[in-house]
């Protein structure tokens, strides 16, 4: 069954003399009985041991089996020779500490491909004598149980061959021979090779004695005539480590340094939530934010629309041309009304001059009108379309005029006074105002006179902010509202005079006609038809002119997006900063994980495991880390995030969460993470998993 042919070993040696550690062996051993190889420390005993069990190649000569030439086998063959042929007994044990005594075994079975294995487990247990230490934990045990399980993980997969290496080196007499009348039990059917230094056991034990000196075969001693039994062909078995028994060595490994392992995986969450975190900034849809902040508030706002021109490095206020106004109105349709301002607007003498002088200052005058912001020319079908109620009629006249209701809230508010007269506001009524005249001019030198024909209900609820004229009400409560009212003030329907469409032209002429301070519409109550004029209006503009949408919340916008900025760049470069030096703690953690898992590594190549069984348990090592990485990562990242929007969100008035942690973001987050852990891991295992078992086990 097992032949060798002039087997020689020669060690290289760095700064001296080659070792010959083995020197033209030659031997054939029988398909069964006790051999026992003698000689002193580096005589060539485990050097032997080990050609024979496949774990070193010799540098010259043949091991043959079956017929087989071993020696000229490739690594994934010898893997396959290990696992099928030969059974290990160390002298150490070599027992996995985080596997109990059924698991020990039968990771034997399982690197076979066995998957119903507890039967076969229980009879190696019997075939030991230690059936009843089938559950037990391997620090449970003592020294002899520990190296009878060793037997029983050897015997388990039917080798032909066991191959003990200084069985008895760590037991105590009584133990030592309970351990070889075992060994020799089971020579009866296997071929069982011991390697030892104690020549008493041998002369009691062994059927045949091989004694090496300086790595030659001295001399062989035969005690009894072997019964040879016939030779039974082993089956080709499929090598697979299990997926749960990989999984389970991978957690081990997560316990031998928890400190390190809980500081890389705080670090890593910490920078992989500012990735995060940066991910959830870039996707921030400014247009998005504002429509549906808007939505909000559509029943107040107005909708009103600026052109801007580039003046060296920024941009500033410009006038709206008619060219401006049909490229608007072909991309977005609405009853666009073109608002021209006026200054200053007064009451005129002997009819409405100046408001009476108002008492108090900030929130008390916050509520009044002063004066007009501006008129816009309308047809009379247009302004019925728009059904609001009015006093008095349509200023179809030239030279007429209908001003909105807030105006005249103000003035009734107050009352008015000429140079002669004080009119009180309790004296006021709409029908009192009609026939009045008002003064007002364009430019420097144009002055118009127009007569009030009406009083025009534009839908301003003055009542609701009542509120705003107590002055001890400074809350920041109504900041919103403060700053719709300034607003309103200035653009919006509530604000500005209608004038029909002929009077328009007689005061402003062809020039000033052609530059339109502001467009007026309607704002949309749904957030879509929002998002579509401002995209509109990005595209209308180019580097040179901007049209842009301005609401009460337009500031708050801009400051809003300024956060965004600072918030970004701070996470951008925390999370660069910090994930270069995770991803080096990462890689540190693994290759000493790596290391430190040199023993087990030695087991599983010597039980026949291959280099992927190896990388496969590391992998699931750095998937489990990637798992928990990801899973604490998503959890910080909703927690950051949801801060940042109820900061937001109360500083600048918002209804919606700027800031969404998507299914993408987290794609990515997935992604990267289990790519940033392969590659720290990758280098690390594969040199691992490509080291041969005698190195391997050499460190052990």
């Amino acid at each position: 069954m097992l032949q060798l042919e002039k087997i020689s070993k020669t060690y290289s040696v760095q700064n001296g003399e080659p070792v010959q550690a083995l020197k033209e062996f030659s031997y054939e051993f029988k398909n069964n009985g006790m051999y026992f190889i003698l000689g002193k420390s580096g005589s060539g005993k485990t050097t032997l041991l080990n050609m024979i069990g496949g774990l070193d190649q010799s540098t010259s000569g043949e091991l043959i089996v079956d017929g087989q030439t071993i020696t000229r086998l490739s690594n994934q063959d010898l893997d396959q020779y290990r696992n099928r042929y030969v059974g290990f007994v160390f002298q150490e044990y070599n027992l996995i500490p985080e596997l109990n005594v059924k698991e020990n075994i039968a990771l034997a079975l399982h690197l076979q491909g066995e998957k119903e294995v507890e039967e076969k487990v229980i009879e190696a247990l019997k075939e030991v004598e230690i059936e009843e230490l089938l559950l037990r934990k391997v620090n449970e045990l003592s020294g002899g149980q520990k190296q009878r399980v060793a037997i029983a993980r050897a015997l388990v997969k039917k080798p032909r061959v066991i191959l003990a290496d200084e069985p008895t080196g760590a037991l105590d007499s009584e133990n030592s021979k309970q351990l070889l009348n075992l060994l020799q039990k089971l020579s009866k059917e296997y071929l069982v090779i011991v390697v030892s230094h104690d020549e008493e056991y041998a002369n009691h034990y062994a059927d045949e004695i091989l004694y090496l000196k300086d790595g030659v075969l001295e001399d062989v001693k035969k005690f009894h005539e072997i019964k040879e039994i016939e030779g039974e062909n082993t089956k080709e078995v499929k090598q697979a480590l299990p997926i749960k028994t990989a999984f389970k060595l991978g957690l081990s490994c997560l316990r031998i340094k928890p400190f390190r392992l809980i500081t890389t995986i705080i670090l890593m969450v910490i920078s992989l939530t500012s990735l995060c975190f940066v991910l959830t900034s870039s996707a921030y849809n400014h247009n998005e934010l504002c429509s549906k902040t808007l939505e909000q508030y559509s029943e107040f706002e107005p909708l009103a629309l600026f052109k801007l021109k580039k003046a060296e490095d920024s941009f500033t206020g410009s006038d709206i041309t008619s060219t401006d106004v049909q490229k608007i109105k072909q991309k977005i349709e609405n009853d666009w009304l073109k608002v021209y301002y006026c200054s200053p607007f007064f009451l005129e003498q002997n009819n409405l001059r100046e408001i009476k002088a108002i008492s108090g200052s900030g929130y008390k005058n916050l509520l009044s009108l002063q004066c007009l912001s501006g008129i816009t020319g309308i047809s009379k079908e247009n302004f019925n379309n728009k059904g609001y109620p009015i006093v008095g009629r349509y200023p179809e006249n030239e030279n007429e005029i209908a001003i909105p209701l807030y105006y005249y809230n103000t003035l009734a508010r107050y009352g008015y006074k000429n140079k002669d007269v004080e009119i009180y506001g309790y004296e006021l009524t709409p029908e009192t105002l009609l026939g009045k005249t008002l003064t007002f001019a364009f430019g420097k030198d144009a002055y118009c006179v127009l007569t009030i024909s009406g009083i025009v209900d534009t839908g301003f609820d003055y009542e609701e902010y009542l509120p705003l004229l107590d002055f001890l009400m400074r809350r920041v409560d109504f900041q919103y509202e403060r700053n719709l009212i300034s607003f309103l003030q200035a653009y919006s329907e509530h604000s500005i005079g209608f004038v029909n469409e002929n009077t328009l032209s007689q005061l402003l002429g062809p020039q000033l006609e052609e530059q339109t301070s502001f467009l007026l519409g309607t704002m949309p109550k749904n957030h879509k038809d929002i998002y579509s004029i401002m995209s509109s209006l990005e595209d209308l503009s180019n580097g040179e002119v901007k049209y842009e949408m301005r609401t009460s919340l337009s500031s708050e916008f801009i400051n809003l997006e300024g956060s965004f900025y600072m918030y970004s760049i701070l996470a951008f470069f925390a999370g660069i900063i910090l994930l270069v030096f995770s991803c080096l703690l990462m890689f540190t953690f693994l290759n000493l994980s790596v290391e430190e898992k040199r023993f087990e590594m030695g087991i599983f190549r010597a039980l026949g495991a291959r280099g992927k069984d190896v990388f496969l348990i590391f992998s699931l090592e750095s998937f489990v880390i990637s798992l928990i990485n990801i899973v604490l990562t998503i959890i910080s990242t909703f927690i950051v995030v949801a801060i940042a929007n109820y900061n937001l969100s109360n500083s600048f008035h918002l209804v919606t969460s700027p800031y969404h942690f998507r299914f993408t973001q987290m794609l990515i987050l997935i992604v990267f993470t289990f790519v940033t852990t392969f590659i720290s891991i990758i280098f690390p295992v594969l040199k691992a998993s490509k080291r041969s078992p005698i190195d391997v086990i050499r460190e052990i």
